[in-house]
Order: C-alpha cells, then sequence, then structure tokens
C-alpha cells in the first residue's frame, strides 16, 4: 500500500495539491508502513493467540455440518435442495469494511475501490479455497456462500439495531437464516463514546439467530482499547468469535 501523496502523478492529474506536506503526513505515512509490515508478516501461533478467539461451540459445530451437507432442514423435508442450500453470510459494517479509500493499494482487484474492500476480499478467497482449489470434494462440501453486505458508511450498533427488523424479515420471506454474520462496527462505537449499543446489538442478533456464527472483528485504532474498553468482556459474556487487530497490533510491536 503507497500513500496517496507518494503515488506517481497520473499524466492528466493537473492538481498542484499533491505534493504539499499537511500536519499529519508523518503520521499517515508511519501508519501505511506498519500496514505494510503487518501484511508481510506471518500468522505464528502467538499472533493467532493474541487476536483470534473461538465462539460458541453449538454455532461452530452447525456451520461445519451445514457445510458437509448434514442440514436439520433437510432431514426435516427430506430434499436434497435444502441440504445444498448456499452457506448464508452477512456482513455489517462502515467505511472500513466498505472499502473507503482502499484504492490507495497499488494494484487494484476487480471491482476497484469496493472490489478492493475486505468482505470482497474474502468471498473471493472462499471461492477459491472451497470451489477452486481442488482441495475439497464438491460433492461432499457445500461450498456455495451467499453474502449479502448491509455496511454503511459510519455505520455503529445503533443502526445496524434500527435495521434489524427488516433483515429479519428478508431472510425469513427467503426461508433461510444467516448462517455467519461479520460485525465490523467498532471503530463507529467507539466514536460514540461509552454506550451499550453493541452490547445490545450482540443481544438481539442472538436472540433472532440463536444458531449464527458471529464474528466481530476490532479494527487496530490506536486508542480503540482505552475507548471501548467493554469490548473484550462482551465478546467472551455472549460467546462471539473475534479477530482483535487491535491486539494483534500490540503483538506485533513488541515482537
Amino acid at each position: 500500500v503507497v500513500y496517496y501523496k507518494d503515488r506517481r502523478p497520473h499524466p492528466d492529474d493537473s492538481r498542484s495539491d499533491r505534493m504539499e506536506l499537511e500536519d499529519d503526513d508523518r503520521q499517515a505515512r508511519r501508519t501505511v508502513a506498519e500496514f505494510n509490515r503487518m501484511r508481510r508478516s506471518v500468522l505464528t501461533v502467538r499472533l493467532l493467540e493474541s487476536g483470534f478467539r473461538r465462539g460458541r461451540p453449538h454455532a461452530a459445530r452447525r456451520l461445519a455440518l451445514r457445510m458437509t451437507e448434514v442440514d436439520s432442514a433437510a432431514e426435516v423435508n427430506s430434499t436434497a435442495e435444502a441440504a445444498r442450500r448456499p452457506i448464508q453470510i452477512a456482513v455489517f459494517g462502515n467505511s472500513f469494511t466498505i472499502g473507503s479509500n482502499c484504492g490507495e493499494s497499488t494494484v487494484q482487484p476487480p471491482g476497484g475501490e469496493r472490489g478492493c474492500a475486505w468482505p470482497s476480499r474474502l468471498a473471493r478467497r472462499w471461492d477459491e479455497v472451497f470451489n477452486s482449489s481442488g482441495l475439497f470434494d464438491l460433492a461432499e462440501v457445500n461450498a456455495g456462500a451467499e453474502w449479502r453486505m448491509y455496511q454503511e458508511n459510519a455505520q455503529g450498533s445503533v443502526n445496524i439495531a434500527q435495521k434489524l427488523p427488516s433483515v429479519v424479515d428478508e431472510y425469513r420471506t427467503q426461508g433461510a437464516d444467516p448462517d455467519v454474520i461479520l460485525l465490523d462496527n467498532t471503530i463507529t462505537d467507539a466514536f460514540y463514546g461509552p454506550k451499550p449499543w453493541f452490547e445490545a446489538l450482540v443481544r438481539a442478533l442472538l436472540g433472532a439467530f440463536p444458531d449464527a456464527v458471529v464474528v466481530s472483528l476490532r479494527d487496530a485504532k490506536n486508542d480503540m482499547a482505552e475507548s471501548f474498553p467493554d469490548y473484550l468482556d462482551i465478546v467472551r459474556h455472549y460467546g462471539l468469535a473475534s479477530v482483535d487487530l487491535v491486539r494483534m497490533v500490540g503483538t506485533l510491536r513488541t515482537s
């Protein structure tokens, strides 16, 4: 990733402010350098243990059974179609999830900025691993996935909670519940201050979709641990799976 002021200007770019310095340029370049260091880092056992947390065993076991076609819906309905229903994945997040400014990457994937966003990359990687790699017998593994993206700029837990009734209705109308829910809204929640909205959202999601694997991502903003002190307690209490980039960055800095 290259800081946008350090990229070679396009021949048709007549803006004169490209190389003008701003007060936070040094900090921005340090942030980009640290991000590149993270991308080149090997996921060591220590790094994984610091940043990854397993969630509820029941939900993980159900997802595994869904992917091996042992689906309770199929047992009830006795239909092959129910067993092969694609894995349902719902993504909630903010500008981090949409991919805002992801265009600073020197190589753009298909889809431009939206294709650069991590949910799009994850969807492509899912397809590569399960459908294209040849590692899995597609006659035995239910590798199809249907992704629904509910991201919005500055979306926090309170915004997701407000749209949750329509999300539930959308899934129920189609006769399916999400198998996996990805939450990437901690940055916005931290800006809102010490409010109970994240916990309220988690309770609402688990009430509506009790069998779903819920994965929360905590983005690596420097003061995130201080501005969202209850995060880890909520994750542990409700049995969420978690990818904690704040702790992973801290581990990298001390390694």
